[in-house]
């Protein structure tokens, strides 16, 4: 009986991470993790908002800003060395329900890693969406990552940290 019992707590262990999150993203709205800025559409709809922690922040003013019947206050695209590696999203915290409902139905239910904040995380090999919600500033901030491409570009940003070693 404990043999059986392990057998069946060792297969869970290779199998509940495989439904960790269903439809994993593979980017956002038609562009790919890892794809060049220029993915983003002609330069007339590319608008850049500058760079923050070494990442080119753009926006594109052809954005449909909503999901269904959700307004959304923003979605920003974030790239390290010219590759598409996070999209941040936001709305009002009015729609905070709502959103937290869309988000489940497309890739299943989130953990909550403290179950004092209301921080939400969907998560496998491939992506990694947060959810937060802010009720002192009433917004709901979303990011939604690639793993691979998010370590690629932390691998760049550190490079380019040694090379400044020598500035000083």
């Amino acid at each position: 009986m404990k043999k059986s019992v392990f057998i069946v707590c060792i297969l869970l262990f290779w199998v509940v991470p495989a439904f960790a999150m269903k439809n994993s993203p593979d980017g956002f709205r038609g562009i790919k993790w890892g794809d060049p800025v220029s993915a983003l559409g002609n330069k007339q709809n590319i608008r850049f908002e500058g760079q923050a922690d070494g990442f080119d922040i753009y926006t594109r003013t052809t954005d449909k800003l909503a999901f269904g019947d959700v307004p959304l206050e923003f979605i920003i695209y974030f790239f390290c060395n010219d590759k598409f590696v996070l999209v941040g999203i936001d709305c009002k915290d009015e729609y905070a329900d709502m959103i937290m409902r869309i988000f489940k139905t497309r890739f299943g239910v989130p953990t909550q890693p403290n179950k004092y904040l209301d921080e939400y995380e969907w998560k496998d090999g491939n992506a990694l969406i947060t959810m937060k919600h802010d009720k002192f500033n009433k917004i709901v901030s979303i990011s939604m990552s690639s793993r691979e491409q998010y370590n690629i570009a932390m691998h760049f940003l550190d490079e380019c940290s040694k090379t400044a070693q020598s500035d000083f």
